[in-house]
């Protein structure tokens, strides 16, 4: 693969006003130190109205798109393959935001995570523009996560920072780009992750029974998700927006009701 172009970060942008900014607006009404959403907030994630949904989706646009312009394909050109590489201007924005500071070197993380990964699923929904979801902010995402976790990584791994260890409602989101993914090692990335996740859990006693409660229903979706993937090697609902030919396969699953996680096809 070439080399990439020098990238870096618009300091005016990418700031810690933007990181708090992210996880305000993400985890609105989480009490300190839950490890579960509160009902209002787990509505918000994964059950809103179609009112309430764009009304998020306007907060999240005029909180977040300067942002994500900054970083669009037109500023930051990259290959449709995921690497460290990639990665690198935002590990760069970890270590230089929180120079031996693990606290803080964490929530800039989840910050990155979240921003990349779901703050575009808010803002690029229609057929135009999903097409910068699936083949842009996913792949910067996903090679953040892989970085962030693999041993070469040079800032302390965040879903092991105490905070979120034990926290259902932080630590699934660091690994949501893997559930996004189309590759199936990817899936059985996160699927291990949350093994480990839930073996902890365990480990940490009758008190965290709620969280456990809560990441088993979160494994079910990445199983749902992985079949998927292992079934057609891709997400078939992304094939017109991605102007893929559908296999007839994939055209008869999607016309008896195959998963389309809300979107449907476009």
């Amino acid at each position: 693969m070439a080399s990439l172009r020098p990238f870096a970060l618009n300091k005016d942008i990418f700031n810690p006003g933007l990181y708090k900014r992210v996880q305000s607006v993400w985890f609105a009404g989480l009490p300190k130190g839950a490890t579960i959403p509160t009902p209002e907030l787990a509505k918000q994630w994964w059950m809103a109205s179609p009112e309430e949904k764009a009304s998020f989706d306007t907060t999240c646009r005029t909180n977040f798109l300067r942002a994500l312009e900054s970083i669009g394909p037109d500023k930051y050109q990259i290959p449709i393959t995921p690497s460290p590489a990639i990665a690198e201007p935002f590990i760069r924005g970890i270590t230089e935001q929180s120079p031996e500071n693990d606290e803080s070197s964490a929530s800039v993380a989840l910050s990155f995570i979240i921003l990349l990964d779901q703050i575009p699923r808010n803002i690029f929904r229609t057929a135009s523009t999903l097409p910068l979801v699936y083949n842009h902010y996913d792949v910067i995402a996903l090679s953040l996560i892989r970085h962030l976790i693999s041993p070469d990584s040079p800032v302390p791994r965040p879903d092991h920072y105490p905070l979120y260890r034990l926290s259902a409602a932080h630590r699934f989101w660091l690994y949501m780009p893997f559930m996004h993914s189309e590759s199936l090692a990817d899936h059985q990335i996160i699927a291990k992750l949350l093994a480990e996740f839930r073996a902890e859990l365990v480990e940490a006693g009758p008190k965290y029974e709620d969280t456990m409660t809560y990441l088993d229903r979160g494994a079910g979706h990445q199983k749902t998700h992985a079949s998927i993937v292992e079934r057609f090697g891709r997400y078939p609902h992304r094939n017109d927006v991605l102007e893929r030919q559908a296999t007839e396969e994939e055209r008869k699953w999607l016309e008896e009701g195959g998963e389309t996680f809300g979107i449907g096809k476009s």
